[in-house]
């Protein structure tokens, strides 16, 4: 007979990674069914269905004597900065935050690429999110993490997810002709193997200097592609694990 091996307690980490992966799996497949986001597609309905699918994933593996929570905008206020981050969850014990994640979403339908800029400045906001997960989870902080406290200045590990319809967020890189034109930039996007380490964005308007990402590492990217039922329409769906 075969054993089933079950999760302990403590293994915080596998279950959110099965929670999260399951989740992610359930929502893809609603998505391309046509079942949600069928007459509006944005990012609050991306938010709003992508948690509610977490929320009820996440209850499946939690002990009786624990909470899996589910936020949406949870205000940040880090050591290397402050913002909203889309969706928190992770397990509650004795209303104390044993194990939290943080979740970013980006969701860029072709309709937004009318402008000449569009692109570029979705792709450095792209960059610009995988740097504040990096922050929220704790790389590069000065303080030691028992020191920050968990599922508000720091968390255990951090997602990526980006869903797009516009081809040229696989196929293109952002800043190829401003590459050519000054030495100071370089071309990135999400074309390659993995992301890029570094990236040079230019100034805010009526300001001088430039914009700068810099991740800890390259991470991997493995685009996966779906036509969807309902639109008749290609899809393509990114996922970024971001821990320490």
């Amino acid at each position: 007979m075969e054993k089933l091996n079950l999760f302990k307690k403590e293994d915080y980490s596998e279950r959110m990674k099965k929670i999260l992966d399951e989740a992610w799996c359930v929502f893809q497949h609603q998505f391309i069914a046509g079942m949600i986001m069928t007459e509006t597609k944005n990012e609050a309905l991306f938010q709003f269905h992508f948690a509610s699918i977490i929320k009820t994933v996440g209850n499946l593996y939690a002990f009786s004597d624990e909470r899996f929570y589910v936020d949406l905008e949870t205000k940040w206020e880090g050591e290397k900065g402050k913002k909203f981050i889309d969706i928190t969850c992770g397990f509650k014990e004795n209303d104390v935050i044993r194990y939290a994640c943080a979740i970013e979403l980006k969701f860029k339908p072709r309709r937004e690429d009318s402008k000449k800029t569009a692109f570029p400045n979705n792709m450095f906001r792209i960059y610009r999110d995988l740097e504040f997960l990096e922050k929220e989870v704790g790389i590069g902080l000065e303080k030691k993490p028992e020191e920050c406290s968990l599922g508000k200045q720091i968390y255990s590990e951090g997602r990526f997810y980006f869903i797009t319809d516009n081809k040229k967020f696989l196929e293109t890189k952002a800043y190829n002709q401003k590459e050519n034109e000054d030495g100071r930039y370089h071309a990135f996007g999400l074309t390659e193997n993995y992301t890029e380490k570094k990236v040079v964005y230019h100034p805010k308007k009526n300001e001088t200097e430039d914009r700068c990402v810099n991740l800890s590492k390259p991470y991997p990217i493995n685009w996966k592609e779906y036509d969807c039922a309902k639109d008749q329409n290609s899809w393509y769906f990114l996922e970024i694990d971001i821990s320490e």
